[in-house]
C-alpha cells in the first residue's frame, strides 16, 4: 500500500506528464531569490506598512542579522514557530529560518517578545549558511483542512510563485496589498514572494482603509473587499461570496496544492445555488472532477481534483491518508461541477 500510494503522489506531482524535475527555475531556494532580488533592486522600496518603508536591501540586511543571531542561539531544532506582532518582522523571521536550513510551523507562535531592536544592532548584515537549503527541503508545516500536517518545499512556493507571475503585465508595475492583521500566514507568505518575484512592492494595509493608487491593485486580503481600483482580489478558499456584485472576482487558495489561486472570476453565466466559479488559475495545475470510482464526470457533481508540481511535498495524518492521492491526482474533497470547461466549486 505505500509502494502504491508514493506512486500516486509522485504522479499528482506531474504537470501534464511532466514531472517537476525538468523544470527550469532559476533559483534553488527562497533565499536566493531574495538575495538575487536584493543586489539588483537595491534601494527600491519592497515593504510598506503605514508609515515605515523598507528596500529590497535593507529586507535582506536585516533577514541576515536576524539569521546569524539564530546561528549563534545554535538551536538544535528544524522547525520553528515565528511572531505575528508585526508583518515585516514576521517576514524577517521566515527567510531568517530559511537562512539556517529551518521549516517555518505556521500554526504556532513566538509567545516571547524578542527585543528586534538590539538583534539588528548586534549582529552583521553579513550571512554564510552553514547548508544551503535545496529545490526539495521542507520550508514550511501547516495544518490541513482535515487534521492533516502539511509540508510544503521551496520549489513549491517558487513554482507557484513562477506560475502566478505569468499573469501580470510586466509593462507596469503592479500595486500588490494586503490587508492585515491576518490569520491566513500562508497566503501572506505567497503574496510576498510573488511581489518578490516581479520585483514589485508590497504595501500593509488596514483593514477596511481605502486603497488609492493610480496603478492597478491587486488585493491579497481575507475577506471581501469592493472597490472600482482592484483588478484582481485573492482570497481563501473558505471565503463566501455575494454573487450579485457586479465586478465579482476572488481567488482560491488551498494550502496543500500551495496556494492555488484563481484570477478574474466574474459572475457564473450559468447559475448554480451554492456554487461558485474558480476561474482561470493563475499556477500550473491540472483540475478535473472525479466521481468515487476514479472516473471523471461531466455536469454532475463529483470532487475537484488537482495535479501539478505545486501540489504539497508531504502530508501527514490520519490512517486513510493515501486516499489523498488516489489515481495519481490529489484529492481536495471540495464538491465540485465542470460546465463548458468552467470549474465550480461548493463551499
Amino acid at each position: 500500500m505505500q509502494v502504491k500510494f508514493l506512486n500516486n503522489q509522485i504522479k499528482a506531482q506531474h504537470f501534464r506528464g511532466v514531472p517537476p524535475s525538468e523544470i527550469m527555475v532559476p533559483y534553488p531556494n527562497i533565499n536566493s531569490l531574495l538575495e538575487s532580488q536584493a543586489n539588483f533592486y537595491k534601494d527600491k522600496i519592497f515593504i510598506k506598512i503605514e508609515n515605515e518603508e523598507m528596500s529590497y536591501i535593507d529586507f535582506y540586511k536585516k533577514v541576515n542579522q536576524y539569521s546569524n543571531y539564530l546561528n549563534k542561539k545554535k538551536i538544535k531544532k528544524n522547525l520553528f514557530s515565528v511572531s505575528n506582532s508585526n508583518p515585516i518582522l514576521f517576514l524577517v523571521e521566515i527567510f531568517s529560518v530559511w537562512n539556517n536550513g529551518g521549516v517555518v510551523d505556521l500554526d504556532c507562535e513566538i509567545e516571547k517578545k524578542l527585543n528586534f531592536e538590539k538583534i539588528f544592532k548586534d549582529f552583521k548584515p553579513n550571512f554564510s549558511p552553514n547548508k544551503k537549503n535545496k529545490f526539495y527541503d521542507i520550508c514550511i508545516k501547516i495544518n490541513g483542512r482535515q487534521k492533516n500536517k502539511i509540508f510544503l518545499s521551496h520549489y513549491n512556493l517558487l513554482i507557484t510563485a513562477m506560475g502566478m507571475s505569468k499573469n501580470f503585465n510586466s509593462k507596469y508595475e503592479n500595486f500588490f496589498v494586503y490587508q492585515y492583521p491576518f490569520k491566513e500566514k500562508l497566503n501572506m507568505i505567497l503574496a510576498i514572494i510573488l511581489a518578490l518575484y516581479l520585483g514589485n512592492s508590497l504595501e500593509f494595509i488596514k483593514k477596511n482603509r481605502e486603497i488609492n493608487s493610480k496603478n492597478k491593485t491587486t488585493l491579497f486580503s481575507e475577506q471581501y473587499y469592493s472597490n472600482n481600483k482592484i483588478e484582481n482580489i485573492i482570497l481563501p478558499h473558505n471565503i463566501k461570496i455575494n454573487h450579485k456584485h457586479k465586478n465579482f472576482r476572488i481567488g482560491l487558495f488551498l494550502p496543500e496544492v500551495s496556494g492555488y489561486a484563481s484570477i478574474n472570476i466574474k459572475k457564473p453565466k450559468i447559475h448554480l445555488d451554492n456554487f461558485f466559479s474558480i476561474g482561470k488559475g493563475m499556477n500550473h495545475c491540472e483540475l478535473s472532477i472525479f466521481n468515487k470510482n476514479g472516473s471523471v464526470v461531466s455536469n454532475n457533481i463529483g470532487e475537484l481534483v488537482v495535479r501539478g508540481h505545486n501540489i504539497v511535498q508531504r502530508i501527514e495524518g490520519d490512517d486513510c491518508i493515501e486516499n489523498h492521492f488516489k489515481f495519481g491526482w490529489f484529492h481536495t474533497g471540495i464538491k465540485g461541477i465542470k460546465f463548458n470547461n468552467e470549474f465550480f466549486i461548493k463551499l
